[in-house]
């Protein structure tokens, strides 16, 4: 495996992950991590926290049609929980460096925070609208959405 496809692979993983990392609310008052209770057959242990069969599943369940496909042999399912592994080593040591309480990384956090209420709100939102109100709203701003053709 060469550093290029390892370097994406870690990118998509931290990317996956970042909205369902439930390890990064672990750090107890002294500062330290402390570790995560999670239920479940053990595939991975890494420091002080492990990865479960569960999460891997969802983790895998998380990524598209065609990677859930390239997963599907074992040696291949390793690959992954190999990619799971590293990023979670990487984590650990960004945290025990306290790269987590530098200023950068808390602005981006507390960015990455109000993105997912505001998805989570528009979400729970978008369902609350008829299709009687979407269409009138429509109707009266149809000059917003109508526009003449341009070469």
């Amino acid at each position: 495996m060469n550093f290029a496809y390892s370097f994406r692979a870690a990118a998509a993983v931290v990317t996956l992950s970042l909205a369902g990392c439930n390890a990064c609310s672990n750090r107890g008052t002294s500062g330290a991590l402390e570790p995560v209770q999670k239920e479940g057959p053990v595939v991975a242990r890494i420091g002080t926290d492990v990865i479960t069969a569960a999460e891997l599943k969802q983790k895998l369940a998380e990524q598209s049609a065609f990677m859930q496909a390239r997963f599907q042999e074992p040696a291949k399912k390793r690959e992954f929980l190999d990619t799971l592994v590293r990023f979670e080593l990487l984590h650990q040591e960004a945290r025990r460096r306290g790269l987590d309480l530098q200023p950068r990384v808390q602005a981006r956090m507390k960015e990455f925070l109000v993105e997912e209420i505001i998805r989570q709100e528009f979400d729970e939102k978008q369902a609350a609208y008829p299709e009687q109100a979407l269409k009138a709203f429509y109707d009266q701003h149809l000059s917003e959405f109508v526009q003449p053709e341009r070469v």
